[in-house]
């Protein structure tokens, strides 16, 4: 989508909608990452987590959404900027990357409500169950929409209002999230 011609083409078109995609679509790294790092062949090695003097998986799993946003989403979001200003227009629709970087700490969030972002603690049959599917289509269909509000926004020139209430909004549901992920308790073992 970085590649193609930027300026709109037809009445009504959007500018830099590519651009406003591409960034939404960057917290799909870490949900998608920290989901695949659930499972493992030696899962049962899980259950030493459960030993260690922690109340619940909150801090695992919160080390995980730290070490999954450090190591591969950042450098991931580096390249897609270098990209969007050597294919893209420059410097003229890189603010649309920021509602995307805006709500990546609320993606990465995602993956760990319940305390289910625990590493490595699922066996790899589990990983074919069609719950993945639907968490991901509906995180898609919110990212098409924010997208699409981005770009509208950027060309109705109301976009710093819509980062403004974009970034309280991120906010609260961060905040929300995190505080249900550290109240979460160990399951029991029987």
């Amino acid at each position: 989508m970085l590649v193609q011609d930027h300026r709109p083409s037809g009445p009504g078109a959007l500018s830099g909608f590519s651009i406003a995609f591409t960034g939404i679509f960057i917290g799909i790294v870490p949900l998608l990452a920290l989901d695949l790092l659930r499972y493992s062949q030696q899962w049962q090695a899980g259950d030493l987590f459960r030993v260690a003097p922690m109340k619940g998986p909150g801090a695992l799993c919160d080390g995980a959404r730290r070490a999954v946003l450090l190591i591969l989403t950042l450098p991931v979001l580096g390249l897609l900027v270098v990209l969007t200003r050597l294919l893209g227009s420059g410097n003229l629709h890189l603010p649309l990357l920021l509602p995307g970087i805006i709500a990546l700490p609320v993606y990465a969030m995602l993956a760990c409500v319940g305390g289910d972002a625990l590493p490595l603690s699922l066996p790899t049959e589990e990983a074919k169950s069609a719950g993945r599917g639907v968490k991901m289509i509906m995180v898609m269909m919110v990212s098409a929409l924010l997208a699409m509000v981005a770009a509208l926004a950027w060309n109705q020139n109301w976009f710093g209002w819509m980062l403004l209430i974009e970034a309280i909004s991120a906010t609260g549901l961060y905040l929300s999230l995190r505080a249900k992920v550290r109240a979460v308790c160990w399951t029991s073992l029987e």
